[in-house]
């Protein structure tokens, strides 16, 4: 726990330990840690289902294992964290895998809520990493490198804030 920081880091911790990360694309690991950092903001997007059965299989671990925390907590008395929220990884894998970012917003995105999350998501990617073995690090490196480009490499560069404005 001491290399992760996030508000689910237990959660985190669970699934490197049940490899839950473990033998994924970098599309793929993208898009299931964006669970782990992505929440709504405003209007809900209707999601009927997955595009990628992988990403599915893996996300359904992770609602699994959410709850068991949960639960846990619960019993004894903690206030347990928001389930993961699955609402961001059609459009991040689609963006690792290279499509366009008017594509991606076509989702019902913003450009600023895309940049933030892609980099909330790159940031969670670098600290596991660091804590899992070395296959899922080399997809993690391979996730990164395709997450910072274009919009989000030049919000990193100029700031987030002036990009931001600038696509909205």
């Amino acid at each position: 726990l001491t290399h992760i920081f996030n508000e689910v880091d237990l959660l985190i911790l669970e699934c490197l330990q049940q490899e839950v990360f473990e033998d994924l694309s970098p599309a793929d690991l993208a898009s299931v840690i964006s669970c782990m950092t992505f929440r709504r903001r405003g209007p809900e997007i209707s999601i009927q289902s997955f595009t990628n059965k992988r990403v599915e299989k893996r996300v359904n671990e992770i609602l699994q294992l959410a709850e068991d925390i949960a639960d846990n907590e619960r019993c004894f008395g903690i206030e347990p964290n928001e389930s993961p929220d699955w609402g961001f990884a059609d459009p991040v894998h689609d963006w690792v895998a290279g499509e366009e970012l008017d594509s991606v917003l076509s989702k019902g995105l913003s450009g600023g809520e895309f940049v933030r999350n892609v980099r909330l998501i790159v940031d969670l990617l670098e600290q596991v990493k660091n804590v899992c073995s070395s296959d899922t690090a080399n997809s993690a490196n391979k996730a990164i490198g395709s997450l910072e480009r274009g919009i989000v490499e030049t919000s990193s560069v100029f700031g987030e804030t002036k990009s931001m404005k600038a696509v909205q």
